[in-house]
Parts: C-alpha cells; sequence; structure tokens
C-alpha cells in the first residue's frame, strides 16, 4: 500500500491510537480457521482499564464487530462504537475448517499471493486495503483506544509504517498485546508495538 502524502498540519487531524489486540478464537489454537461467529476476547477487561485509561486518559473506544465487548459499557463509562470495517480477515468458505482439510497448494497461495482469494476469502491485499481505508476516513481524532483482533492491529502498523500486505508477513501481532500509533500533521508513528499486556500489568501493579 503507497502511503498517502501528508496533509497541511491544519487540514489533518491529530491522534492517538491505543490498539489492544485481544486473544485469538479457540479454534486457531488447534489448527482451525476460526468459524465467522468466533468473537475475539481481552479477558479481565475491567482491571485492565483500569490501567490503561489513567495512562492515555481516552475520549472514545473503538472495537472491532468479531470482538466480545458487550460487558465493556461500564468499565469504559465512555463512548464505544463498533465498526465492521474493523473486522479480521474473511476465509470465506473455509471458515470452521482444520487446516489440514484445507488443498496445501491453495493455503500456500492464500498465504503468500496478496491478491489470491479463493472460495469467497479476501485476499491479503483487500485485506489491508480495508484496514488502510477505515483508519483514513473515520473521524478520528484525540485519544483512541481500539480493540481488535490482532491481524487487524498489525494491518494498522503496517499502514502507519507505509508498506503493504507483504509487510504483514514480517511482524507478528501477538494476542493481548498493546501498541500505539499517532498522526501528527499528516505523517504516522509507531510509538509502540507488540508490548505484552501481562508484562504491563506487573509493571504498573
Amino acid at each position: 500500500m503507497t502511503q498517502p502524502e501528508p496533509l497541511p498540519a491544519g487540514q489533518s487531524p491529530t491522534f492517538r491510537l491505543i490498539c489492544l489486540a485481544t486473544d485469538v478464537p479457540e479454534g486457531m489454537k488447534t489448527g482451525h480457521i476460526p468459524v465467522r461467529s468466533a468473537l475475539g476476547r481481552l479477558p479481565d477487561f475491567a482491571r485492565l482499564w483500569g490501567h490503561v485509561a489513567p495512562l492515555y486518559r481516552p475520549a472514545a473506544v473503538v472495537c472491532a464487530s468479531d470482538v466480545q465487548s458487550d460487558t465493556w459499557a461500564q468499565a469504559t463509562r465512555i463512548p464505544l462504537v463498533q465498526q465492521e470495517a474493523l473486522r479480521d480477515r474473511s476465509y470465506g468458505l473455509w471458515h470452521g475448517l482444520a487446516l489440514r482439510d484445507v488443498p496445501r497448494h491453495e493455503l500456500a497461495r492464500f498465504v503468500q499471493e496478496p491478491e489470491y482469494a479463493p472460495n469467497g476469502a479476501e485476499s491479503a491485499q483487500a485485506f489491508q486495503a480495508r484496514i488502510g481505508t477505515w483508519v483514513e476516513g473515520a473521524a478520528l481524532q484525540g485519544r483512541i483506544v481500539l480493540v481488535a483482533r490482532p491481524a487487524v492491529v498489525r494491518a494498522l502498523a503496517v499502514h502507519a509504517l507505509g508498506g503493504d500486505c507483504g509487510l504483514a508477513n514480517r511482524l507478528d501481532a501477538e494476542p493481548k498485546s498493546l501498541s500505539v500509533l499517532t498522526r501528527h500533521a499528516g505523517l504516522w508513528r509507531v510509538r509502540q508495538y507488540g508490548v505484552a499486556l501481562p508484562d504491563l500489568e506487573r509493571e504498573w501493579a
């Protein structure tokens, strides 16, 4: 993906994204592509929020539509908005399948070829473009906590770095980690990436 030209400082909003990567769905831990209805989760969100909120003083929380957030309102006490555009990559007809049941040549192409999208799946290129389009077009300002599955946080970091979906294969986005991205005067900066949330909890205790 080509990084857009910086806008004049007076025309480009300044914001900071405090990205919290959720756990991955259980199926992925046993070698399965998750079912469409699978949700990313952040265990003990209320306790985690008690550390994040005083440190960053966010004005809003944005979460992906495939993240479990039904119990968060009482913990955050600030606006919480769900975004369908921040859902994880779609696997089409492969959702719910064990990896061993996916033809190896198709799975290899799906991982390695940016434009390959078999069986209604979303190509790596299309997924990266979707996330980049959202973050460039969303009305973001100030400090925002963004909660999404790890692949989405990785795609956001790739966009901030001006890379394409090939760069995503060279970055790890660990579940239950924190990343901080900023944009000022039209320029992106990755201030922090992939810090394990359990480590942060020990540090802040």
